[in-house]
């Protein structure tokens, strides 16, 4: 368990500093205002699920459909 976390959590971390940062070394990277403001409240939406569907220290099967069935919503929301 805590080598899967820490794993998610370091990959997360890293792409995020080291992979965007450099790339916007190279290139800088603009993001529209209204693509923020969307993924902020997926995101939002996400972190809320999450923390609700773990208060009992375990996600089971149940929890993993719905967050799974919220990331079908998110990816059918970026083909719309």
């Amino acid at each position: 368990y805590g080598i899967a976390v820490g794993n998610v959590i370091g990959s997360n971390i890293f792409n995020i500093l080291m992979v965007l940062g450099f790339a916007s070394i190279i290139n800088p990277i603009t993001v529209p205002r209204e693509d923020m403001v969307e993924n902020s409240v997926f995101l939002f939406i996400f972190t809320l699920a999450i923390f609700i569907l773990a208060q009992r220290n375990k996600i089971g099967k149940l929890s993993g459909l719905i967050l799974l069935a919220l990331y079908a919503i998110f990816l059918l929301f970026l083909i719309i």
